[in-house]
């Protein structure tokens, strides 16, 4: 409730996502920040080319904070 209703904590917040999918064997922890930067994103990523698929989970958050980058630490996304 507090990342909704406090700014500051929208900053950079944790999102435990679970798909309900049979092959995820545990919760995905995904790290989220609402205010970064072009150059903080990793440079082999090319969001805007054709055909780059991206999870759902990721598009979502993209339509309240449209330059979020998302970190899956270290988990293979899921689609």
């Amino acid at each position: 409730s507090r990342l909704l209703s406090d700014w500051k904590m929208e900053r950079v917040f944790q999102l435990y996502w679970y798909s309900g999918q049979r092959e995820q064997r545990q919760t995905a922890r995904l790290t989220i920040d609402t205010h970064s930067h072009h150059w903080e994103e990793d440079p082999r990523e090319d969001p805007s080319s054709p055909g780059k698929r991206r999870p759902a989970v990721e598009m979502t958050i993209r339509t309240k904070w449209a330059g979020a980058t998302i970190s899956w630490n270290g988990t293979d996304p899921f689609f």
